[in-house]
């Protein structure tokens, strides 16, 4: 009978390679979990309908943002919330539905929209006249629907 010592010297690189396979996935486990975080979402009450906000903060998510989906259902956007105000810029890339865009100010004051804006628009970039700290993508005739007019305040 073989000892414990000798069937560990013959199967050392068995081991080892499954501890190693292990370990990997181990890893990539973690490491998929700590890059799919967790959906969070505000709502928005405007002219006696409520809308959810769909909140990205993440660099990837504020870079991500709506591109590569099909649509958005009626009563939803997107809230991109930044760490500090300043005149950022978005784009069409890879969209697949038109938008209207909103960027709201430190007190979520409207200060620029940019209205029906089409994914034939890409690379063009449109940007605010003033700092945003926030910015709302919604479909197109959100904007006109509700109403909205720059210096209008939003709570969410």
């Amino acid at each position: 009978m073989k000892s414990f010592k000798q069937i560990l010297a013959k199967h050392a690189w068995q081991i080892i390679v499954l501890i190693g396979g292990l370990l990997i996935v181990l890893v990539l486990f973690l490491n998929d979990r700590a890059q799919a975080p967790s959906i969070t979402y505000k709502s928005l009450t405007l002219n006696k309908k409520t809308y959810k906000l769909e909140v990205v903060s993440t660099s990837a998510g504020l870079e991500k943002g709506l591109s590569g989906r099909t649509s958005l259902p009626t009563d939803q956007c997107m809230l991109f919330v930044f760490k500090a105000p300043a005149p950022y810029g978005f784009w069409m890339k890879d969209m697949h539905f038109p938008l209207d865009i909103i960027w709201l100010n430190v007190g979520k004051e409207v200060v620029y929209t940019k209205e029906n804006l089409q994914p034939s628009t890409y690379p063009a970039i449109f940007k605010p006249t003033s700092p945003s700290l926030y910015t709302l993508e919604c479909n197109a005739g959100f904007a006109a629907q509700n109403q909205l007019l720059e210096g209008q305040m939003l709570s969410f």
